[in-house]
């Protein structure tokens, strides 16, 4: 057997093996999307019914919130307060000192607020 024929099966050879991955890529492909469209269900299931645990897995979210004051609506609703708190944004801080100093309440600071909620979704393998 020449070398030209000792190439030409070995390259029959890699081109079967890559054929036989090519095919299992796209079935692991397929088994992925199935397994996305499971765990977005789940999500949903995880949203309206809580923390699920079971065959090694813990699915869970989180609602995470988080409050920015408004400067603008600040200083319009407490002008002789807006000194002390505002610099280029409302300070945070010091809000929480006003409020908890009893200077302020939080229901009052309602309409100075943009509260932004985002949620969190968890789905690992539990060892």
């Amino acid at each position: 057997m020449n070398t030209l024929e000792q190439y030409a099966i070995q390259m029959l050879a890699v081109n079967g093996l890559k054929a036989k991955i090519q095919a299992q890529l796209s079935e692991i492909e397929a088994e992925q999307a199935k397994a996305d469209e499971l765990k977005e269900i789940l999500k949903k299931e995880v949203i309206e019914g809580g923390e699920l645990t079971g065959f090694g897995y813990r699915a869970y979210s989180q609602v995470r919130k988080t409050v920015t004051y408004l400067p603008e609506k600040f200083v319009e609703k407490f002008p002789q307060m807006a000194p002390m708190v505002t610099e280029t944004v409302v300070n945070k801080d010091k809000i929480k000192g006003l409020v908890k100093g009893g200077l302020l309440k939080e229901e009052q600071l309602a309409d100075c607020q943009e509260v932004k909620e985002t949620m969190a979704f968890y789905l690992e393998e539990v060892k």
